[in-house]
């Protein structure tokens, strides 16, 4: 079996560095959500099930000071004796991603206590950074007007008081909320057909 090293996350994205405080914990998380990222931008074909294999692995590495220690990173394991197994881990090579995707954000965001709210404010709303919101998922609830969409919005764009996001025109709902409001849209969709 042969192995391509991927990195430990996407090319332009930042990674644990050796060293700092809590690296193993961070860089085990990062390389399980690159894996997966890639899980689902490059699904292994069923007839590669046992050639290819996506992988967490740890390298040595001698730092500055001498002291010996490892570093994780996303790999591809395949047979270098099947054609296909090689095209394929080729094919993820040339193609590692820059960025995140969308699931990968998501992850992200929930697991630095951004929080899930619901809105069919246009997609405009969304803006990046520190105070921003992003979409994680959208729903075909209406077809006219803007779609809902569940959103996560950083706890600090949260009113500190009430645990509240608000917005001066668009309705952003809790998960409770949207529970009631996403039964009554679907009941009016059911009337309306």
């Amino acid at each position: 079996m042969a192995i391509i090293e991927l990195g430990a996350t996407p090319s332009s994205e930042n990674c644990a560095q050796l060293g700092q405080p809590n690296y193993s914990e961070q860089a085990k998380k990062e390389c399980r959500r690159f894996m997966q990222q890639l899980k689902r931008q490059f699904p292994i074909p069923e007839k590669l099930a046992g050639e290819v294999a996506y992988q967490i692995r740890s390298n040595p590495y001698e730092s500055s000071d001498g002291s010996d220690t490892s570093y994780l990173e996303v790999a591809i394991r395949f047979n270098r004796d099947n054609p296909a197994a090689v095209n394929f881990a080729c094919k993820v090579e040339k193609g590692v991603p820059e960025d995140w995707d969308t699931d990968a954000k998501v992850e992200i965001a929930v697991d630095a206590g951004w929080q899930t709210r619901f809105t069919n404010a246009p997609r405009s709303y969304d803006q990046p950074g520190v105070n921003g919101v992003l979409t994680a998922e959208t729903f075909k609830l209406i077809e006219r007007g803007h779609p809902w969409r569940r959103v996560l919005i950083h706890p600090h764009s949260l009113e500190w008081q009430t645990g509240r996001y608000y917005s001066s025109n668009c309705p952003v709902w809790d998960e409770t909320e949207w529970e009631k409001v996403k039964a009554l849209l679907e009941k009016r969709l059911r009337a309306e057909a």
